[in-house]
């Protein structure tokens, strides 16, 4: 307990001490000082002896030391009044601002009581003063003061603690309204500020927590769903921004028209969680930044207070870059079923022609083997031996037909096929055509229609090679056309190409099998009246040959009712120097000299032996270094580069080629499993002029083979 001293304290000293703790708010109070010597009483006894339970029992007349101040104005009826109040009051009277209180405030004295009685604050509460200095200098100033939460450093046997108080001061007036004490409440709040304290740290410790969390968390109050509290991952999301205190259409704008108010509202409204997954955003992470479409998973949750909702809690995750995963794992698992059903359609139809041709083979061989066990059993049957000849003549022309056209679309397939291409009118061999197919027309009784213009329809082709076209059109016309059927044939020029139409009335072909009619092996179905075999290979080796001159092939409807329509158009010829009687093959107007370099031994042997069936001269390399050494004594006029090459990367490799001697005028082609956007851009910078992606359609290579050859030439 700290000792009251017994000294004079009069009102210089309380100046000195308020004017050092604070001077911008002392005033001086006019008012007695008292040189009287004060002797605090520690004794407490009522007048007849008795020892008083508390002060209120004691009364206003039995208080000690009243005496050393003069009770002027209100200062005695407040402190009357504080006696009988339960709330710990004070009154502090004179220059020396001693203190008299009730038996509340004394509990807060503790045992500083009753030596406290009558004294100046500065000998009780010495400790207090920082705290509650200015608020005491404004009561003596004439204002009344409230101060809260206020925390003073007090000693109690030997130990010190901070004790938290809300206190009220009010000046208590002389009759001429000057100042001759301070009414002091003092309720002490120690506990509260103590609860309230370990409230705001688990709350901030909350927000660490929550601030720290990976997902985004958010939690917006009332109706118009202000935002309270969000974490780091909406800043991540959203961009720096103002959120707390602002509504969210107010906050996030952007928002607006994406459904998310709605949601919000529904879930206020109803009280009832809503969880999205995937669901997509435009978002900007900055106002100047344009809006960017994200992709959450995130649950709005209500949040109930006395049974209605209060508020909504937001957690979720950017699952964007997932998402976009997801979106292109579908792609290619998509890409590969349909891959899968086209290998399973391409080996339905090889087991078909497979059948196919074992029947077609069958057919010819059952009256070959009559005729010859005819021949057997009538050597000197003059008569029946040239039936029987005849049979086989007819029946080996049909395997040869179907062997021949067989070997056909297997030489045009893999580029080895030849067209002798000079100005043809493209007439004559329609006429052809048609001369050649007469016979089955006849045999079936169809009706041949010819539409022919009267003038030259000169094209660049191979006059074999276009009979052969027009013939197959014509002859799967016919075979697939009812007997008694109508059949035309038509010629239409234009500024630039010619169209060949060659039209039926037949069972025509569905719209999704225009499409896959010119794929190998691909038949439409068979008509009970169908007299004419075929292994489905004709109207693929059409479109090959159509290619071959640099025109295309559709197939359509007839408007007119059942049946197909095939139309081919050509390029009309223009005249070039040098031009009449070119040859052009599916490998080039010359032989290339062609280096393949790639790692994987396989594929550049295969690739080179391909190349090289087509009549290029092709060497392999599989190092880069050695692909560099090589071309140094032997140059090439086309190099095919696989980009993932070990130790030096294609692109590097092109580049190093074309720094060689006459390098830069040869032609680079990229053969790689890389084929995305960024990687086409790639190779077109460094001086690529091709970029095929593996496997390589061998086709589109050969022809840009021959295209390379062709300029070479010229």
């Amino acid at each position: 307990m700290r000792v009251v001293t017994k000294r004079r304290c009069g009102w210089t000293t309380w100046r000195v001490l308020l004017k050092q703790v604070v001077p911008s708010k002392f005033r001086i109070i006019e008012g007695r000082n008292l040189q009287a010597k004060i002797k605090i009483e520690a004794k407490m006894e009522s007048p007849d002896g008795s020892r008083p339970k508390n002060l209120r029992e004691l009364g206003l007349d039995g208080l000690p030391n009243l005496a050393a101040v003069d009770w002027v104005g209100s200062t005695r009826e407040a402190l009357r009044s504080a006696l009988d109040s339960d709330l710990p009051t004070s009154v502090m009277v004179g220059p020396d601002l001693r203190m008299f209180y009730n038996d509340a405030y004394a509990e807060i004295l503790g045992p500083r009581h009753p030596d406290a009685y009558g004294s100046p604050f500065w000998d009780v509460l010495p400790e207090s003063l920082p705290a509650v200095g200015v608020g005491l200098a404004e009561a003596l100033d004439g204002r009344a003061v409230l101060m809260e939460d206020k925390g003073v450093l007090m000693e109690f046997e030997g130990r010190s603690e901070v004790r938290f108080f809300m206190s009220s001061l009010s000046p208590l007036r002389n009759d001429d309204g000057t100042v001759a004490g301070v009414l002091s409440l003092a309720l002490e709040t120690t506990r509260r500020v103590a609860n309230q304290r370990e409230r705001d740290e688990n709350a901030s410790r909350l927000h660490r927590l929550v601030d720290q969390a990976p997902g985004f968390i958010a939690f917006m109050r009332g109706p118009d769903h202000v935002y309270e509290l969000v974490n780091a991952s909406i800043v991540t999301l959203m961009g720096e921004r103002p959120y707390v205190g602002l509504p969210v259409r107010e906050a996030v704008p952007e928002l607006a028209g994406q459904g998310f108010y709605e949601l919000l509202d529904q879930v206020y409204a109803t009280g009832t969680p809503f969880v999205g997954l995937g669901i997509p955003a435009m978002l900007r992470r900055s106002p100047a930044a344009p809006p960017e479409q994200r992709y959450m998973n995130f649950i709005y949750q209500p949040i109930f207070e006395d049974g209605v909702v209060a508020g909504i809690f937001v957690e979720g995750s950017d699952v964007t870059e997932q998402h976009l995963a997801q979106v292109e794992a579908d792609r290619l698992n998509a890409e590969l079923a349909e891959r899968v059903a086209e290998l399973r359609e391409a080996d339905r139809r090889k087991d078909e022609f497979l059948a196919m041709l074992a029947h077609e083979l069958r057919n010819p061989l059952a009256p070959i083997s009559a005729a010859a066990d005819i021949l057997a059993r009538s050597p000197r049957d003059l008569a029946r031996i040239g039936t029987a000849s005849a049979v086989i003549a007819r029946q080996v022309k049909h395997i040869v037909r179907l062997v021949d056209e067989l070997l056909d679309v297997s030489r045009v397939t893999r580029g080895l096929a030849a067209v002798n291409l000079k100005p043809t009118d493209l007439r004559a061999p329609i006429m052809d055509a048609v001369e050649q197919i007469r016979p089955l027309v006849e045999r079936l009784g169809h009706a041949l229609e010819i539409r022919l213009p009267d003038t030259e329809a000169m094209v660049s082709g191979d006059s074999a090679r276009l009979t052969q076209i027009a013939a197959n059109l014509l002859d799967n016309a016919a075979r697939y056309t009812a007997p008694g059927g109508r059949l035309q044939v038509s010629l239409e020029g234009s500024e630039t190409t010619f169209s060949l139409r060659v039209e039926d009335n037949g069972q025509g072909i569905e719209p999704h099998q225009r499409a896959r009619i010119f794929d190998l092996f691909e038949q439409g179905p068979r008509p009970s009246a169908r007299t004419q075999g075929g292994l489905g290979v004709g109207l693929s080796l059409v479109r090959s040959l159509v290619a071959m001159h640099g025109g295309a092939i559709r197939a359509e409807g007839v408007e007119s009712g059942p049946g197909s329509a095939f139309i081919v158009t050509l390029p009309r010829h223009s005249e070039s120097p040098g031009e009449a009687g070119s040859s052009r093959t599916e490998e080039g107007a010359g032989p290339l000299k062609v280096m393949v370099v790639d790692d994987n031994v396989d594929a550049a042997e295969m690739l080179g032996m391909l190349l090289g069936a087509a009549g290029h001269r092709v060497v392999v390399e599989i190092d880069p270094g050695a692909a560099i050494e090589r071309a140094k004594n032997e140059p090439q006029d086309v190099y095919l580069l696989d980009l993932g090459l070990p130790g030096m990367d294609g692109v590097e490799l092109s580049a190093r080629l074309r720094q060689l001697d006459g390098g830069a005028k040869r032609a680079f082609i990229a053969v790689t499993g890389y084929g995305h956007a960024h990687d086409r851009k790639r190779t077109a910078e460094a001086g690529f002029g091709h970029h095929l992606v593996k496997p390589v359609d061998t086709e589109q290579l050969l022809a840009i083979l021959a295209d390379l050859a062709r300029l070479r030439q010229s």
